[in-house]
C-alpha cells in the first residue's frame, strides 16, 4: 500500500501561550461523562501541530494501515535530528520519546528507519515499514 493511501500529513510543533479549559489535576482524563466542575481555566504554553512541507517537518501522522478500513485511528511519528521538542509527539509504552531516521523528499519516496510499531493505541500493535513511500 502507498503511504498516500493513508492520508499522511507532515507537521511541525509550535507552542503558543493562551488560556484554555483543561481537566483539573486529580481527575482521570479518560473517565468521560465530565461536568463543568472537572475543568479549570489554565494559561500557559499549548502544543500545536502545524501542517508543513517535508523539509521543515518534525513528524508525520497518517491512518493506521492495520485499521484503515475499520476505526481508522491515526498514528503519529517524530523525526530524528529535526529539533523535535523533548516530551512531545511519539513515545513508547513506557513514555520514552521515540524518533525515526527519515530520508526522501516527500510522501512518494519517504523512508523511515527503523521499523514502526504502534504501542499507544490499546487495541493496536501494527508493526511495519515505510520504504520509498511504500507501507508494508
Amino acid at each position: 500500500m502507498r503511504l498516500t493511501d493513508l492520508e499522511p500529513q507532515f507537521f511541525r510543533v509550535e507552542f503558543r501561550t493562551e488560556t484554555w479549559k483543561r481537566v483539573k489535576p486529580g481527575i482521570d482524563p479518560l473517565k468521560g461523562n465530565w461536568t463543568d466542575d472537572d475543568f479549570e481555566d489554565f494559561t500557559g504554553p499549548r502544543e500545536y501541530h502545524v501542517p508543513c512541507e517535508f523539509a521543515e517537518a518534525h513528524g508525520i501522522q497518517f491512518i493506521c494501515p492495520l485499521h484503515k478500513d475499520t476505526d481508522g485511528h491515526g498514528t503519529l511519528w517524530a523525526f530524528r535530528d529535526r529539533g523535535v521538542p523533548a516530551g512531545t509527539l511519539s513515545r513508547n509504552k513506557d513514555g520514552v520519546d521515540t524518533r525515526w531516521e527519515v530520508s526522501g523528499t516527500g510522501y512518494g519516496d519517504l523512508t523511515m528507519k527503523p521499523s514502526l510499531l504502534v504501542q499507544a493505541a490499546p487495541s493496536c500493535e501494527w508493526h511495519g515499514f515505510i520504504t520509498n513511500g511504500e507501507v508494508t
